[in-house]
Parts: C-alpha cells; structure tokens; sequence
C-alpha cells in the first residue's frame, strides 16, 4: 500500500519546537524548585503558584484567595447548630499579555550542511532558556514592587519599627550602614513580625517547597541580596548557629547559594539574574546615600505565575506549539532565505497577591526587608 507523503507545509511535519522551548523555560528557570501548580482559594502552598487560564494577551482574570480558617470549637453540650463561621476571600486580579524574544540563525543552506549539529533543537533550547530568564526576572520584578500592598505590617526598614514611614522614598533613608546590617538578631526579630503581624485575611503561612530528595518542607524562603549578608556570614553568631549550606538538599536555586536556616527562614543569596539585573538593589536610597538591598520573605502563596495561551499565527508562518498551548515557536526566511529568524512567543502574568480585604491593600505573602549594602569591595 503507499504511504501517503507528508508536505513540508504540514503540521504533521513540524517538529516540536514548542515542547522544547516550554520544557527548557520550566527546567532552566532558576525559581523552578518554588514554582507548583496551584488552586485559586485554598490550595496555595508554593511561594509561587502556576495556574494556566484559558485566556488570551490582554485578558484580566480575577484570583480569589484566603487565608487558613481560625478554630472556634464548640465543647461538651453547647449547641453547635447556629454557630458556623463562612471563609472570607481576599481577591486580586492578573492580566495576561504577550511576550516574545527573537534569535537569528545565519547562513541557514550551508550551517545546517556543514555540520550534524540540530539546530532547530539549539534555537528551541536557546529560546526556551531566554523565556526562563525573561520569567525570573519578571517575577522579581513582581515581587518588589512597592506601589501595592504597602502596609507595616509588611514592610520592614532596618532595625526599628520606627523606620517605617507612610512615603517609601523617605522610610529608605533611615537605613544606614551601621545599625541596619543583617544579623541574626534581626532575623529573629523580624520572622515573629512575619509570623504575627497581618491585617487582613490572615497570618503568613510557611510555604510548601521540594526537596532534591522529592521530599516536601515548610518554611519560609528568603531572597537576600549578597551586599546584604556579608556581615551575616563574617558574625560569630553566624558561623556557630547555621550549617553553611551543607545540607545539599536545599541547594535548590541553580546557580545561587543557600547559607542556611534561621528562625524557619530558609536564606538565599540572591545574585543579579544573567549579570545584568540586579533587582534587589535600591542604589544609593539609604541614609547618606548608601545602597539598600531589597530582602524578600515569602510564605505560601506569594505570587500567582499565570499562563495564558497563544495563538497561532496568521498566513504561512512555520510555527511549532506547545501542546498545552502556552508557548509556541516560529520561524520565518530572512534574506532572501539566506537567514532564518526564530522567536518565542508566550502568554504570561505575574502577580503578587495583594488582599483587598484590607484598606489600600496588603501584601498576602510577601514581607519586604530593607537593609544595609553598604559593605563589600
């Protein structure tokens, strides 16, 4: 019987382009190991939550969340019918939109001639590695803006309580280089105030992390920037009360060194994404113009990563998509068909959660450290 020839033009005949690049922009990311699928409400327990909605670039979905029920129980013979309490949901709303990177593949007759290399595998790669990053960096971005969410409760400026001022700019420059360096002090101080202090739906939740043994812990995550925890790793305290890192298994931020646990409060070293981005750095913000890093402490439920779908293109663009259809792949001639451009193309939001509930809204999960950068080279 004759089989049927496939034309080139034919979806049967792309290749997966798209599962490729989805695949590398999940394993490369460097926040991979704190990303989990989540649920809106209560099914929250990564700091930072995947839901894919079937939306499209443009479209605003609204998130309902809440906190854990308090316990009220009715003993011995009281009644208990009447009593009942209903869960109160928080809400914030993420938009979706497009994003897309370009590669270029030159002198595409004689590369793929001259060598066995597959360099529609390498594009796809490449791209998939430049969407992870693109995706980190977005959602530190996220993470530290301080135009939502703003309260005391959540926010934290050096070492005094006092620091705090209704006007970011000017609670930033009562860190100074002396009182406000990390210690292991001030991490106690501040993981009670992380675990105590909330006005809305309820208190900070430790989030819910893997380990490289496929075991689950809790605990809270901190993202430190590395001017922030000189002092930190030179103190006596330091070196006598955490392990330095030596339990492999929270080694789960590629590329990033994890110094240890205090307080529940797992300590990352935060390094500037791909030696450009140093996003936990307020340059020159702090008393007398020092620098000020941006620490981050985050529970369960700190960011929403939302995936949206892509559509595919108009006319005769050769594309490859993903087969959940959150990233797709294309390629188009160049040069007379000399050159050969790619591009990557993703429907994405990013949200910190932020609880209405509260007047002006609070951040849900994520509690803001600003300390000294002083120190360093």
């Amino acid at each position: 019987m004759a089989t049927a020839a496939i034309p080139t033009t034919s979806s049967l005949a792309r290749k997966t382009w798209g599962d490729t690049a989805l695949r590398a922009s999940l394993e490369k990311h460097i926040l991979f190991a704190f990303m989990r699928d989540g649920k809106a409400g209560t099914n929250m327990r990564s700091p930072i939550i995947v839901e894919d909605f079937d939306v499209g670039a443009g479209d605003t979905k609204s998130y309902p969340f809440l906190a854990l029920k308090a316990s009220n129980p009715i003993t011995g013979d009281a009644r208990v019918q009447g009593t009942g309490t209903t869960n109160t949901y928080a809400s914030d709303e993420i938009k979706v939109d497009r994003i897309r990177e370009e590669m270029i593949e030159p002198n595409v007759t004689m590369t793929e001639q001259r060598t066995k290399v597959d360099i529609e595998g390498d594009i796809s790669e490449a791209l998939g590695e430049l969407a992870s990053r693109a995706s980190a960096i977005a959602i530190v971005k996220a993470l530290t803006d301080t135009s939502v969410g703003r309260t005391a409760n959540r926010y934290t400026y050096g070492s005094l309580a006092s620091n705090y001022n209704a006007t970011h700019a000017t609670a930033l420059a009562n860190v100074d280089a002396t009182d406000d360096k990390v210690s292991l002090d001030m991490i106690r101080r501040v993981m009670t105030k992380v675990k105590t202090k909330s006005s809305g739906v309820g208190f900070m939740q430790p989030a819910e992390v893997v380990t490289s043994d496929g075991k689950t812990r809790k605990s809270y995550i901190g993202f430190f920037h590395p001017n922030a925890l000189i002092d930190l790793k030179e103190s006596a305290d330091y070196k006598n009360n955490v392990n330095f890192g030596q339990n492999d298994l929270w080694n789960v931020i590629d590329g990033y060194e994890y110094i240890g646990m205090y307080e529940g409060l797992r300590i990352y070293e935060f390094n500037p994404i791909d030696g450009q981005n140093d996003l936990l750095l307020v340059a020159g913000a702090g008393a007398g113009g020092i620098n000020v890093a941006h620490n981050l402490i985050l529970g369960a439920g700190a960011l929403v990563y939302a995936r949206g779908k892509v559509k595919k293109p108009k006319g005769n663009t050769k594309y490859s998509m993903s087969q959940n259809g959150s990233m797709m792949v294309t390629t188009v001639d160049d040069d007379h068909g000399g050159d050969a451009a790619w591009a990557y193309t993703k429907v994405e939001g990013y949200r910190k959660l932020v609880d209405n509930t509260v007047s002006g809204g609070e951040d849900f999960a994520v509690h803001h450290w600003f300390t000294s950068a002083a120190s360093g080279l």
